[in-house]
């Protein structure tokens, strides 16, 4: 069996070992009426479970009470993981069992997922499903009765209770040897200052509405531009006639900017514009994660990539650009944008095709005036606790 294959028949056989779960609420009269679980007192002994045996019929169940929490989740990308079209798009390219696994992780990974998996993607029991009890974070609450079995834990509160999704390696291949991560989020946020805070602190803060307090389940972030917005502080120096350094921050950001998907990227754009306000030159440089094109003859092709480069933003970072030719009295406009980036071209990154993209920051820097003292990029006049580098940059072709 292929590593792939492995990974997405480990998720099914948790799955379906969950999928006995006994639901007390299922069987007490008004439960679907809203309720907090911790707030309902009724009895749970064995005697009173109802035995729920598919994955639709349980997570209705856990839709029927939980109704603010279901709202959320039907309109959120964990629901639409495997429907999406970008998704959709990519699948199309590359079916892997090991993808389906993650996106649609209630059907055989083998096999086209039946209507419900499929249109369902990640429910109410990937998460919160343990054995036979409901995974649950530590409350104020925590020791109230409730309509079913509870497995209340401090990790579930943590970074880990995401770790299965959200941190993993590539299939061991000829290319990617064992140990080589797809994606890294949690090895990110273990290294920033926020490691001590959970994924659910930012990414499902706590709401108060007619059905009390509970954490927000839309998962909206990379489809949020006012929070990614939020996420960057951009700031634009003009060094020159056809120069200039962005000074870039992420603020509140507990892993690399961007994260996740492997292609997303921000793009760093610098342009030159004449008194007309057209287009004199410009320059363009990509902040991701740049996995290398793969040689298909020789010795190189049948040896494992190497660990690539790795520039997205961690901390507050410089970057000089120059877009060639520009004169002293053109005015140099510059953008960051965060890309998702659809299907790359690794020998032209600038004809990647896009799944989406959300204008961060932007800014104009007027005509050139030279002064008696120009600092240098090591200089004192670097913005402080900015590191200034300058690499990677393409010149746009006119």
């Amino acid at each position: 069996m292929t590593a792939s294959g492995t990974h997405g028949r480990a998720i099914v056989a948790r799955l379906l070992r969950r999928f006995r779960l006994c639901l007390a609420f299922a069987a007490a009269p008004g439960c679907s009426a809203p309720a907090q679980t911790d707030d309902v007192s009724l009895d749970h002994t064995p005697s009173a479970l109802v035995s729920l045996p598919t994955p639709e019929a349980l997570n209705t169940a856990c839709e029927a009470c939980h109704t603010a929490e279901a709202a959320q989740w039907r309109d959120s990308l964990h629901r639409d993981a495997f429907s999406n079209e970008a998704f959709q798009r990519s699948f199309a390219r590359e079916p892997k069992p090991f993808c389906q696994a993650c996106h649609a992780p209630h059907a055989d990974p083998s096999q086209a997922p039946l209507t419900w998996a499929a249109a369902n993607g990640v429910t109410c029991l990937s998460c919160h499903i343990e054995g036979e009890a409901v995974r649950a974070a530590m409350t104020a609450r925590s020791m109230a009765p409730s309509p079913h079995p509870l497995a209340r834990s401090p990790e579930f509160s943590g970074a880990q209770a995401c770790a299965g999704c959200h941190e993993f390696d590539f299939p061991t291949s000829r290319r990617h040897a064992a140990g080589h991560r797809m994606q890294l989020t949690l090895t990110e946020h273990a290294r920033s200052g926020y490691a001590e805070l959970g994924c659910a602190d930012c990414h499902m803060p706590a709401i108060f509405d007619d059905t009390g307090r509970h954490r927000d389940h839309r998962f909206d972030v990379s489809r949020n531009p006012p929070l990614l917005r939020a996420a960057l502080s951009a700031s634009a120096e003009r060094l020159g006639p056809d120069k200039l350094r962005l000074a870039l921050t992420p603020v509140a950001v507990g892993h690399a900017l961007p994260t996740g998907d492997l292609f997303r990227r921000l793009e760093l754009r610098v342009e030159a514009l004449d008194a007309r306000g057209e287009r004199y030159a410009g320059a363009t440089r990509y902040l991701a994660r740049h996995f290398p094109a793969r040689p298909r003859t020789g010795p190189a092709s049948r040896r494992p990539d190497p660990l690539e480069p790795d520039d997205r933003l961690t901390t507050a970072t410089g970057f000089e650009m120059v877009a060639p030719g520009a004169l002293a009295e053109h005015t140099l406009t510059w953008r960051v944008t965060y890309q998702r980036v659809d299907h790359r071209d690794v020998h032209a990154p600038e004809r990647s095709t896009l799944a989406g993209e959300v204008i961060l920051a932007e800014g104009e820097l007027a005509a050139y005036e030279p002064t008696a003292y120009e600092p240098s990029a090591d200089a004192p006049g670097s913005p402080d606790g900015v590191e200034v580098v300058a690499r990677g940059q393409t010149q746009d072709e006119d």
